[in-house]
Parts: C-alpha cells; sequence; structure tokens
C-alpha cells in the first residue's frame, strides 16, 4: 500500500504541476504542445491515474482486512496497467513533437520509478516482470521512430539505434536487479520474522522475565526443550510480613512496593544467569540451570541471594523502601524439566524433590530468624563463603533429616 500511495501522491503532484505551469507559463506550455492541448488535459489523466492508484491501494487494505492474499493476476495485470502509464504519456507527446525528441525526454525516467518502488511488492519477479514491460514497451517505441520517424535537426548520435538499445538494455538490468534486491529484502524480513516469532516462543514458554542473554543462547542451541532430567539449582524468595505490611494500605501501594521490589531482584536473577520461573504472590521461584546451564549454576544462585538481600537491607536502612526482610532457600539437585500445559498453552515447568526441599528450606527461615539458608548439596559446592551449620533438620515431606547451612 506504501507503494500505491507513493506513486499516488506523485502523480497529483504531477497534475498540480501541469497546471501551475500551464496558467503561469500559457506561451511556454502551447510552445512545447504546438498549442495543439488544452491546458487542462494533462492534470485530468493524471488525476485519473492517481485515482485508480487509490483504488489499487483500496482493494490491497480490503484483502489485507480479510486476511486473503492479493490475486496473482490481479498484482501481474495491475504491474502491467502501472508500467504502461510512462507509455502511453510518451505515445500522446508523440502526436505534438518528433518521436526522436520524445524518447528522450523525462517521461522516459518515470519508467525507473515503477521498477524501484515495485520492490515494495517483495516479490522478485514483479520487478522483472515489471523491467521487461517497461523495456518491452520502450524498445516498441524507440523501433517505431527509428523506422517512420526522422531525426530533423537532432544530432545524429541522439538518434543512433545504439542509443535506443542500451536504454532498453538499462530498463531491463533495472528489473533484474531489483528483483534481486527484492529477493535479499524478502530474505531479510523472512529472517527477522522468524527470530521475532522465536522470541515470542521463548517468552511465552519460560515467562516475560528471561533475560536477551538467556533468549539468544536458547536461539543460538535450536533445540525444542523437550523434557528431560537434568541439574539445578532452585532459589525460593519469601517477602518477610507481607501480610502485615498489606493490611493497612491500599491496594495500589501494596502493587507498587511489589513491583519496587522485583524490578531489582529480576534484574539481579538475570544476571546472574538464572530466570524466574514463577511469581508466588509476595514471592518467587526462580532456577539457575534450566532450560540452559552456566557451569556455575549453584554458585551464580548463591551469589544472586546475597546481592539481593544485601540490596534490600541497603534500600530499607536508607528509606527507600518500607522496612523489609526476605528469606531465601536454595537447593541443588535432579529435576524433570519440559513443557506443562495445553495444546494452547503450555508453560516451561520444573518438578521434583529438589523444588519441593527448596521451598521447605525457605521456610525455615522463619524459625531460625535467617535471610538465606543453604542445603549441604549447595554449601558443597561454595568455596570462600562465609556460613554456618545449623544441623539437621526434619522437613514436611522427607523422611530423612536435611542439613541446613546459614549464608546470612
Amino acid at each position: 500500500m506504501l507503494r500505491t500511495t507513493i506513486l499516488a501522491v506523485f502523480f497529483l503532484s504531477g497534475a498540480l504541476f501541469f497546471t501551475i505551469f500551464s496558467l503561469t507559463f500559457p506561451a511556454e506550455f502551447n510552445r512545447v504542445f504546438q498549442g495543439n492541448l488544452q491546458w487542462w488535459l494533462p492534470p485530468i489523466f493524471f488525476s485519473i491515474v492517481a485515482t485508480y492508484l487509490f483504488g489499487v491501494r483500496a482493494l490491497a487494505a480490503h484483502f489485507l482486512k480479510i486476511s486473503r492474499p492479493y490475486p496473482t493476476i490481479g498484482r501481474y495485470m495491475n504491474a502491467l496497467l502501472e508500467t504502461s502509464i510512462p507509455t502511453l504519456v510518451l505515445i500522446f507527446m508523440m502526436q505534438f513533437r518528433n518521436p526522436f525528441y520524445v524518447l528522450l525526454m523525462p517521461p522516459v525516467y518515470v519508467y525507473f520509478i515503477f521498477i524501484i518502488l515495485s520492490a515494495l511488492r517483495v516479490d522478485r519477479f514483479l520487478s522483472i516482470f515489471t523491467g521487461f514491460v517497461a523495456a518491452l514497451e520502450y524498445g516498441a517505441l524507440s523501433v517505431y521512430a527509428l523506422l517512420y520517424a526522422e531525426p530533423v535537426g537532432m544530432d545524429p548520435a541522439l538518434a543512433a539505434p545504439g542509443g535506443f538499445l542500451a536504454r532498453f538494455l538499462f530498463l531491463v538490468a533495472a528489473g533484474i536487479t531489483t528483483g534481486f534486491v527484492t529477493r535479499q529484502i524478502k530474505h531479510q524480513l523472512t529472517v527477522s520474522f522468524e527470530a521475532g516469532r522465536e522470541r515470542d516462543k521463548i517468552a511465552d514458554l519460560f515467562g516475560q522475565h528471561v533475560s536477551p542473554q538467556v533468549v539468544d543462547r536458547l536461539l543460538s542451541q535450536n533445540t525444542e526443550w523437550l523434557s528431560e532430567s537434568r541439574h539445578v539449582c532452585m532459589m525460593f524468595l519469601d517477602i518477610r510480613d507481607f501480610t502485615r505490611f498489606s493490611q493497612n494500605r491500599d491496594p495500589e501501594q501494596v502493587v507498587n512496593y511489589l513491583n519496587s521490589l522485583f524490578d531489582f531482584m529480576i534484574e539481579m536473577i538475570n544476571e546472574h544467569q538464572g530466570y524466574i520461573n514463577k511469581f508466588l504472590g509476595d514471592g518467587f521461584m526462580a532456577v539457575f540451570g534450566a532450560p540452559i546451564s552456566s557451569g556455575a549454576d549453584v554458585q551464580n544462585a548463591v551469589a544472586a541471594a546475597l546481592k539481593i538481600v544485601e540490596r534490600v537491607d541497603s534500600d530499607s536502612a536508607a528509606g527507600i523502601i518500607a522496612p523489609t526482610r526476605v528469606g531465601v532457600g536454595i537447593h541443588a539437585g535432579i529435576a524433570v524439566t519440559g513443557h506443562v500445559g495445553t495444546t494452547r498453552k503450555k508453560e516451561y515447568t520444573i518438578i521434583g524433590d529438589v523444588v519441593n526441599l527448596a521451598s521447605r528450606i525457605e521456610q525455615l527461615n522463619k524459625d531460625f530468624g535467617s535471610k538465606i539458608l543453604v542445603s549441604e548439596d549447595v554449601w558443597k559446592e561454595l568455596k570462600d563463603h562465609k556460613g554456618q551449620e545449623l544441623g539437621t533438620v526434619t522437613v514436611k515431606g522427607r523422611d530423612e533429616a536435611v542439613r541446613i547451612f546459614k549464608l546470612a
């Protein structure tokens, strides 16, 4: 539609130009057309052409609205009619001027405008077709001039057959070149569309809080992320005393408070190559090591937890946020990962004892008055971290006691 709009405006401008030219310089207008043309005929012709182009635009908009492609035969017929417009102008002007002279006038260059703008159709065959139509029609007019007209008063070099042949070949080459460019444009558009669709697919499956780095790595791996068992590090975070905080505040204040916390928490999780799999009201579940692993998932999870607690403490002390405490539980182990849901809506989910235990460990922060608790499996992979063993604890859902370590 952009192409037809440009062409319609071009011909409307031509109508305006001829109107101003013929009324401002009537003697020059009569000299060009030897006094045999009414001044209003060119503006009317160009206006009719513009109206036709606006009609084509409206028809294209209709097919777009009903989600149907513009008929192929219609596209080629329209290309033929449009490319024939300069030919009609040249034939018309030959009635008043020497054909050799007419074939060197500016209307010839309008062919190139149609050829160049054909690239906006994003169909290389239509661009090549436009170039060949322009070349054949100009060639036919050139043959007519060479056979039936005399180059009276013209430089013989300008009327030589070689010049007309060169312009014929230029039009063919312009069509082929535009077709090649159109093919490249279409390829780039297709690649961009497919990349965008893949990114949307990732965002839909993994949520909106996947870092750009994770998205890029998922795209580069070109995998369907099938269900699998893999080693992951799970983090659960909970905002302490949130119920009490929200009791005496309106909903807008509560939401703004949560957003102010989650904004930097999400950023810190992403910085450490994890992603938030689920929001749990006043907390969330984050995973490190799925769907892709950095090779240092436990270390990244602990580093992210420490930074989050440090930021919450500093912002609370500075009065940037309301006095806030958080509890974090971290555990690492084997989990089942994959897409769970219906054919219409699926989510990437992590399932297994590692998830349940990480959640139970987080809840133990209330009992120990701590901020970050980790399991023995996490502690074993840490180096140069100061912490305190709290002993073994029996947690709900497990027969065996669990060794717990306090990091903050």
